[in-house]
């Protein structure tokens, strides 16, 4: 299943690593290192952006937060049970 995480873009569900609101990542140094590997990363956002959606290729900056995110996967789980 693919899940919209912001401005168009989709992504399969089972690429998803970890979904991370933007307050709770922000707080490590190391995190914050992280996001400037510019490589793995696509602003999907704009400015500014709520969440973070990791996938194993990807680091995706998402302007829904992660109750957003969250909502959206687990209505396709309660369609297919």
């Amino acid at each position: 299943m693919y899940i919209h995480i912001g401005e168009n873009k989709m992504i399969l569900s089972s690429e998803i690593i970890a979904l991370i609101d933007k307050k709770t990542f922000e707080h490590d140094e190391a995190n914050q290192a992280m996001l400037l590997d510019s490589n793995r990363v696509e602003n999907i956002a704009g400015k500014v952006y709520k969440s973070i959606v990791i996938t194993n290729d990807k680091i995706y900056l998402s302007p829904f937060t992660t109750h957003t995110i969250k909502k959206r996967f687990s209505l396709y789980f309660h369609e297919q049970y």
